[in-house]
């Protein structure tokens, strides 16, 4: 009688580690959290990537960012960190030598020092966030990439979720992160801010890119049925695969009516390939090119 109840047991934790273990194979289907109708929000078709429509101004810069403000670009992107001493502001490299005249860790540096850097053979400066959500306002889609050296850091989602609440822009800003945790505790300060989850699976960079950025992703997120799991937790409005990302899976997730803005194209014709098979939208660092791709 003992041998049987064992076996009954046993059998039913098996069976239940299977169904569990099927379930964790599925793609999970599209249930936003904060576009309570999805219907009615309109996800821009072509986005500047690091607020880029020419090669004129260095990336995340204010002449940058007032050059796509007077294009027909959808939607504007930009890079976010938090300063030593709490202010956010927009800069794409992990070192400041990078792109500025100045050199060291960007979040090891207070403002009053990063304010003073200049963009390499300009006379830009770096931008804080205040600054640059009031610039720009609701005049187009805002996509907050947050990037940070402390994956485990969820000071910075907090003050964006403030930053965006204090300039009203809810309805117009998608926070976007490789980060789980980063995205999760943006869910958890508030729920009806927009949320866009990037992922790779190839992480060979291109030209324009750093390999050290791809380098620091972990194993983990770089696997598909990993990433079905964040998915399935964090519920995002929308994704954010790489440009290359396996072309199978992205049309299994557009099927199952996920929004998908890939990043970040700069030819016509991965572009036209990514329109034709239903990608929301792109960000590149030369739109007009994109732009033409989806007419």
């Amino acid at each position: 009688m003992l041998a049987l109840r064992f076996n009954i047991k046993y059998s039913l934790l098996v069976f239940i580690s299977f169904g569990l273990w099927i379930y964790s194979l599925t793609e999970p289907k599209y249930s936003p959290v904060a576009m309570t109708n999805e219907s009615d929000y309109n996800f821009p078709a072509v986005i500047a990537h690091k607020a880029l429509t020419s090669g004129k101004f260095p990336g995340n810069s204010l002449s940058a960012v007032v050059q796509t403000l007077n294009t027909k670009v959808d939607g504007i992107e930009v890079d976010i960190r938090l300063s030593k001493d709490n202010v956010l502001f927009l800069f794409h490299g992990d070192r400041l030598e990078q792109y500025t005249n100045l050199n060291g860790v960007p979040e090891d540096c207070n403002w009053s020092f990063l304010k003073e850097a200049k963009y390499n053979g300009t006379e830009e400066k770096i931008l804080s966030l205040d600054d640059f959500l009031s610039l720009v306002s609701n005049q187009k889609v805002i996509f907050l990439d947050i990037k940070s050296n402390d994956n485990l850091n969820v000071d910075i989602s907090k003050r964006v979720v403030d930053s965006i609440k204090k300039h009203k822009l809810k309805e117009t800003v998608l926070v976007e992160s490789f980060n789980p945790i980063t995205l999760g505790a943006i869910r958890m300060y508030d729920k009806e801010i927009n949320l866009m989850y990037d992922f790779v699976d190839d992480t060979r960079a291109s030209l324009e890119e750093s390999q050290d950025q791809f380098n620091k992703i972990p194993w983990l997120l770089k696997q598909h049925w990993f990433q079905k799991q964040i998915r399935r937790i964090i519920e995002p409005d929308a994704l954010g695969p790489r440009f290359n990302f396996n072309r199978g899976v992205l049309e299994s997730l557009i099927e199952n009516g996920y929004p998908i803005i890939c990043w970040t194209v700069d030819d016509y014709n991965t572009a036209k390939s990514l329109y034709d098979i239903g990608v929301t939208g792109l960000q590149s660092n030369d739109p007009e090119i994109i732009g033409a791709a989806k007419l």
